[in-house]
């Protein structure tokens, strides 16, 4: 096994134990939003700090979507073997940055670039 398929291959053992672990806590954010929800309480001083914890799980789970999309995109990229490169320049991103951050989808020049940095 080469050096690259030994790095791919950690890689897609680290993406899809992000993924797993995403999945749950996806699964968890629901099921607390849904005991929120489903409180039956009358008192009117309660709806506001109801609402702010519906919006917090509600961030919580965007944030959690979003990773997970990343994570699974990182994922189909190794399987079509377009994984370590840039999705803006198409340049290899770098082993470091690909083992340090397996789900990254550009270089670190052009995530600069796009971020403003």
């Amino acid at each position: 096994m080469t050096a690259q398929e030994a790095d791919q291959q950690a890689a897609r053992l680290a993406l899809t134990a992000q993924a797993d672990g995403l999945r749950r806590e996806l699964s968890e954010l629901d099921s607390a939003m849904s005991a929120v929800r489903e409180e039956c309480d009358p008192d009117p001083a309660d709806v506001g700090p109801k609402a702010t914890s519906l919006e917090q799980l509600r961030l919580q789970h965007d944030r959690a979507g979003v990773a997970l999309s990343r994570t699974l995109a990182a994922l189909d990229r190794l399987d079509g073997h377009s994984f370590g490169l840039c999705l803006d320049c198409g340049r290899v991103i770098g082993r470091e940055r690909m083992l340090a951050v397996p789900h990254a989808e550009r270089c670190v020049q052009c995530e600069e670039t796009r971020s403003g940095l």
